[in-house]
């Protein structure tokens, strides 16, 4: 990449965070995937958008998202999700460690 070049995971968050909030909220486990397959893709692979949508037509589109609302699971909530003041959209951990 040039010098002021964003890398793919970089322009999704961007985008998410304009257009986030047009998604429903049942959406973000595939956006948290989606996230989470660029960010190991640009660990591991050249990080531009034709590389990435090969990928994705040959095996990422057959990647599943784990349902953990098992009968056996329990489900953690914190203190300002269960009050309704949790964030619509995951925070990436790098930012949060950033901050």
């Amino acid at each position: 990449m040039t010098s002021g070049a964003k890398g793919l995971y970089e322009v999704v968050e961007i985008i998410n965070s304009r257009y986030g909030k047009l998604f429903p909220e049942s959406e973000g486990a595939y956006l948290v995937k989606l996230l989470d397959m660029l960010y190991s893709w640009e660990q591991e692979e050249a990080a531009d958008i034709s590389t990435f949508l090969q990928y994705w037509q040959d095996k990422g589109h057959l990647q599943s998202i784990v349902n953990n609302s098992a009968e056996d699971a329990i489900t953690l909530m914190t203190i300002h999700k269960s009050k309704g003041l949790a964030s619509r959209r995951p925070t990436p951990r790098h930012q949060l460690e950033a901050g």
